[in-house]
Parts: structure tokens; sequence; C-alpha cells
């Protein structure tokens, strides 16, 4: 699983300082759906964060 990451990750390559942001986006769609491990934790693949980043850029939305 080392292709995953938890939600301080996320924020360090999407620039984002509290985690509420990404929950707020999760809730309206806007974010891709995190993998739930068994202990509950959120992780989401690298590559899609990375990918989703570029698409928003590309788009002209500014994170």
């Amino acid at each position: 699983m080392s292709d995953y990451i938890g939600i301080f990750e996320v924020m360090k390559i999407l620039n984002i300082k509290t985690r509420t942001t990404i929950y707020r986006w999760m809730s309206s769609g806007k974010f891709i759906a995190p993998y739930i491990d068994k202990h509950g934790y959120f992780l989401w693949n690298k590559k899609n964060v990375e990918a989703w980043k570029q698409e928003q850029l590309q788009k002209g939305i500014v994170l």
C-alpha cells in the first residue's frame, strides 16, 4: 500500500491548510473518494491525487 497516502500528505500536495476543505470537497463530490482501510483511515492513491490536481489546474481552478 505504499502508493497510498493519508490526509496530511494530500494536504501537502494540494497546499491545503485544513482537513475540513478536503472533507467538504468529498461531500460535494468535487474530490476523489478515498479508500478506507480496516482501521477507518482515509487513504488516497498518490497518483490519483496528483492527476486530480493537474486536472484542476488545467481547468483554471487555483488550489
